[in-house]
C-alpha cells in the first residue's frame, strides 16, 4: 500500500523535477573568433597575348620618313656637284623582310656627282649621273634585333651597310667617283640612321591597341543569365615574351597576369579602372587559372535552422520509467564563423536555458552542390557548462542540427565551369578574341568568411587572346 502510494506521487515529483523552476541557467563563454576572415587569395594567371602587325605597312611608314634628298651640293655651288636622292614612287619602295625577331631594311638611293666646271661643250668635266646619263644606283641597308620598350614599342639599334650598285665611271677621263659619293652617302645614311629607332618607335607603336585591349579586359564578362554569373578577370601586367617574323607578320607575343574569378552577382560587378602598367618581360606561357566562387550567405543558413525549428519543434527528453524527468527545447540556431571553423550558437530553453555553442568543418558535397557542416560537436567551454546536465550531452541534438546544417550554394560550380568555357572562347569588346579551355573541377575547398561561407574551386587551362 504504502509502495503504490509512493509510485502514485511519482508523477507529481517528476513534474515538479521538469518545470521551469528546476531548470538550470547556463553562461558559456562564446568562440573566440576573427572579426573578419581575409578571403583566399586568388590564384596567379596568365594569358598569351598576340598582336600581329604588318611589315609592309611599317616599311610604308618607315619610306614615308626618307627625305627625298639626302646629300645635295647642285649646280651654282661649286665645281664640284653631286646629290643622294631617294625617290617616293611604287618602284622604289622600302624593302623588307626578316626571321625571328632579326629585320633587314633597304632602300634604293640614287645619286650623282664629279667635276662640272669645265669648257665649251662640257670639256673639262668630269662627273657622271648628269644630262643623259642616268642617275647611279646604290643600297643602303639596316639590320636590327627587335626588342620591346617598357612604352609599348619595338626598338633596335641599326647595323648600317651601303654598296653601289652602279660604278660612276666619269665621262672625260673614265675616274670612278663611286667611293667620293659612297661617302657623302654614308654621311646622310648615319645622320638618317640616328633618327631611325625613333621612326621604328612610331611605325610600330602598340599603345592604343593594347590601351584597347586592357580596358576591355577589365570589364566583367557575363557567363549566365539566370543566376547572372560573372567572369571577372582582373588584368594586372603586360609581360612581353617575343617578337617573330613570319613573311609579312610581325607576330608580337606576350603574356598578360591576372587573377581571374567567377562571381554570382544580380547586377553587373563594377570594371577594374587600372591604367595600362608600362609593359615588362616574362617567358611565354598560358598557364591559365581562375576561381570559381560559390556563397552561401549567414543570413541563407539561419533561415535553413528556423526552417527546422519552425516546422519540427525539436525537443530533448530525459526519463525515468516513461517519466519525463527533464525537458530542453531548441529555439534558435545562429551559423557563424571564421576560417576552417564554423559555429552553431543554439540558444535553448527549459530545464537547460541560455546559448550553447557547437562547431564543425564546412565541407563541400559536388553531388548536391551543398556546403555542410561536418564533424559537430560540442564547445569544449559548452561540455564543461553541461556537466550536470551530462545527459543532454548526449542527446540528438548534435546529430540532428549536422543533418539540417546543408546549404545550397548560390549557383552550381558544375554550371558555372561549363559556362566559363564557353565564354573563353569568344570575342571581348571590340579588340580582343578569346580562345581556350579549361580543365573539369578537381577540388573545392570551403572558408567561413565575414559575409557568409564560400567554396571555392580553381580550374586550370589554357587562355590565348588575340588583339586587333
Amino acid at each position: 500500500m504504502r509502495i503504490s502510494s509512493r509510485l502514485s506521487r511519482l508523477p507529481m515529483a517528476v513534474a515538479m523535477m521538469s518545470s521551469p523552476a528546476f531548470a538550470a541557467q547556463i553562461t558559456v563563454q562564446p568562440p573566440a573568433t576573427a572579426s573578419s576572415s581575409a578571403i583566399p587569395p586568388l590564384a596567379e594567371s596568365t594569358i598569351s597575348v598576340v598582336a600581329n602587325a604588318s611589315l609592309s605597312q611599317m616599311c610604308s611608314q618607315l619610306g614615308a620618313r626618307i627625305p627625298k634628298t639626302l646629300a645635295e651640293n647642285p649646280s651654282g655651288h661649286d665645281c664640284l656637284q653631286y646629290g643622294i636622292y631617294f625617290r617616293h614612287d611604287p618602284a622604289d619602295q622600302v624593302r623588307c623582310s626578316g626571321t625571328e625577331n632579326k629585320i633587314h631594311v633597304e632602300a634604293t638611293l640614287y645619286y650623282q656627282g664629279g667635276w662640272r666646271c669645265g669648257g665649251p661643250f662640257g670639256i673639262g668635266q668630269v662627273s657622271c649621273g648628269f644630262g643623259s646619263d642616268p642617275q647611279k644606283r646604290a643600297i643602303v641597308s639596316f639590320d636590327s634585333v627587335l626588342t620591346w620598350d617598357p612604352a609599348w614599342h619595338l626598338d633596335g639599334k641599326p647595323v648600317i651597310g651601303a654598296r653601289a650598285v652602279d660604278a660612276c665611271n666619269a665621262t672625260f677621263i673614265n675616274h670612278d667617283f663611286s667611293g667620293f659619293i659612297q661617302g657623302k652617302a654614308n654621311d646622310a645614311i648615319g645622320k638618317f640612321s640616328g633618327q631611325l629607332p625613333a621612326y621604328l618607335s612610331s611605325a610600330t607603336n602598340f599603345v592604343q591597341q593594347a590601351t584597347q585591349a586592357w580596358v576591355d579586359l577589365q570589364k566583367p564578362i557575363k557567363l549566365n543569365q539566370n543566376p547572372p554569373v560573372w567572369l571577372l578577370v582582373h588584368p594586372r601586367n603586360f609581360a612581353a615574351s617575343n617578337i617573330s617574323i613570319n613573311g609579312d607578320a610581325i607576330s608580337l607575343g606576350a603574356q598578360l597576369q591576372a587573377n581571374p574569378e567567377v562571381v554570382v552577382s544580380a547586377t553587373t560587378p563594377p570594371s577594374d579602372n587600372a591604367p595600362l602598367p608600362p609593359l615588362t618581360t616574362a617567358p611565354a606561357s598560358n598557364a591559365f587559372r581562375v576561381a570559381l566562387n560559390g556563397w552561401v550567405t549567414w543570413a541563407a543558413t539561419n533561415k535553413v535552422m528556423a526552417d527546422f525549428i519552425s516546422k519540427e519543434h525539436p525537443s530533448y527528453k530525459r526519463t525515468f520509467l516513461g517519466f519525463p524527468l527533464a525537458t530542453v527545447t531548441l529555439e534558435k540556431v545562429t551559423v557563424f564563423g571564421a576560417g576552417n571553423d564554423v559555429y552553431l550558437a543554439a540558444g535553448v530553453d527549459g530545464s537547460v536555458r541560455g546559448t550553447i555553442y557547437l562547431h564543425g568543418v564546412p565541407q563541400f558535397n559536388p553531388t548536391t552542390q551543398e556546403i555542410e557542416i561536418k564533424n559537430v560537436d560540442y564547445t569544449a567551454n559548452t561540455s564543461k557548462a553541461l556537466e550536470a546536465a551530462d545527459w543532454f550531452l548526449h542527446s540528438a541534438l548534435k546529430s540532428d542540427l549536422q543533418s539540417r546544417a546543408h546549404y545550397k550554394i548560390d549557383h552550381s560550380l558544375e554550371d558555372a565551369q561549363t559556362q566559363l568555357q564557353k565564354a573563353l572562347n569568344q570575342s571581348v569588346g571590340a579588340h580582343v578574341t578569346l580562345s581556350g579551355r579549361v580543365a573539369p573541377i578537381s577540388g573545392i575547398a570551403v572558408s567561413a568568411q565575414t559575409d557568409g561561407l564560400l567554396a571555392r574551386a580553381v580550374l586550370n587551362g589554357t587562355v590565348n587572346a588575340a588583339i586587333h
